[in-house]
């Protein structure tokens, strides 16, 4: 005879069997996340800053490969954005912002 541990592992497969791959992500994403709150917090906190490092590690990466790759914009960025919005906003209302900015 089956255990009632049994039976809900059996039930969870035939149940994991007709789920489609992105719902299948999402059950093994639940599962580790129930796994994890499992482990005592001394564990939990132990193991989040060193996922934390390794994550800041390769967005530093990342960032010094498109340092490398195109450069430093040396622009204002907000500011072009800011500009070119506003030229799309008068262009859209029919107004000429160059006859105000001079006057």
């Amino acid at each position: 005879m089956f255990s009632y541990r049994q039976n809900i592992k059996q039930e969870l497969l035939l149940q994991i069997e007709i789920l489609s791959e992105r719902k299948l992500r999402e059950v093994l994403n639940f599962a580790r996340f129930l796994s994890y709150q499992e482990q005592p917090i001394d564990e939990q906190k132990a193991e989040y800053p060193k996922s934390q490092r390794e994550i800041l590690a390769s967005l530093n990466q990342i960032r010094e490969t498109g340092r490398q790759t195109y450069g430093v914009y040396q622009g204002d960025l907000v500011a072009e954005v800011r500009a070119e919005r506003e030229q799309q906003l008068a262009s859209r209302l029919g107004l000429d912002i160059n006859d105000e900015d001079s006057g």
